[in-house]
């Protein structure tokens, strides 16, 4: 059970400390006394969301305390034992918010975290609003109701569960049609690859063909200025090699005049 709660800077409240006993205990008042801010407070020690706005004017920061004393051999034990927190027949819990927008939390003196205060939560208070529990005023509950008083409750469960099998195979069969559309564009994919294969009429080896014509191709401009350099060394250039084999050629003739022997002319 919840036996202290301590509020301080929240909201319009200075500074707050109420005892519980056990039995039955009632907080009244006019509207605008503070009732609702006390349960806001409590369901911060629960795990509720915190926000700067909820600390009071002037102060930098906002704490809540609660204390619950339970059984030993309560359910809880264990969550704080996997928690590693101590525990002998009492919880403290407190939360401070600060208008930097960070809020700390402390279970039993240690430093905890909103995830570990949400899991305890269910197991030391339950907070219930306004008509929460009147089924009547909720519309989603208005067929129900009316089927259980025509005797319609096993229908309704029946039309269920063929609802949710017809649901079933209806995602099934979506699925399958778009299985079915994917292999059919694959299938279609392949044959156009497949066409676009043979109309190319590849041969053995054309591969490394395709791959020095490639070369070539791309230093066509290197081969070109060597040929170029070629034709200039051997017909055009000063001192070419057609111009010297041709002066050679003539100082030959010259010889020739000279000694006969020189004339080594094909046999």
């Amino acid at each position: 059970m919840l036996a202290q709660l301590t509020i301080t800077d929240f909201a319009i409240i200075d500074a707050l400390s109420v005892s519980f006993s056990g039995g039955l205990n009632i907080l009244s008042g006019e509207t605008g006394a503070g009732k609702s801010i006390i349960l806001n407070a409590v369901n911060l020690i629960l795990g509720g969301r915190a926000f700067p706005d909820l600390i009071r004017t002037g102060r930098d920061n906002a704490v809540v305390e609660a204390l619950f004393q339970l059984p030993s051999e309560s359910p809880l034990s264990r969550s704080l034992a996997e928690m590693s927190i101590p525990f002998h027949g009492e919880v403290l819990i407190k939360r401070n918010i600060s208008k930097a927008g960070k809020s700390k939390v402390w279970i039993n003196g240690s430093l905890a975290t909103l995830q570990m205060i949400s899991k305890l939560g269910p197991n030391l208070i339950s907070v219930s609003g306004q008509n929460e529990h009147q089924l009547l005023l909720k519309p989603d509950n208005h067929l129900f109701i009316l089927d259980d008083f025509g005797g319609l409750t096993k229908e309704r469960l029946e039309l269920n569960k063929l609802y949710r099998n017809y649901y079933s195979l209806k995602e099934r069969s979506e699925r399958l049609g778009i299985h079915l559309k994917e292999e059919e564009e694959r299938r279609e994919l392949n044959q156009f690859q497949i066409k676009e294969i043979e109309e190319a009429k590849l041969v053995p080896g054309e591969d490394n063909k395709l791959e020095t014509e490639k070369s070539r191709l791309m230093h066509a401009e290197k081969l070109i200025d060597i040929v170029f350099k070629g034709y200039q060394a051997l017909y055009e250039k000063d001192g070419s090699v057609l111009s010297i084999l041709s002066l050679l050629a003539k100082d030959m003739d010259k010889g020739v005049n000279i000694d006969p022997k020189l004339d080594h002319g094909p046999a």
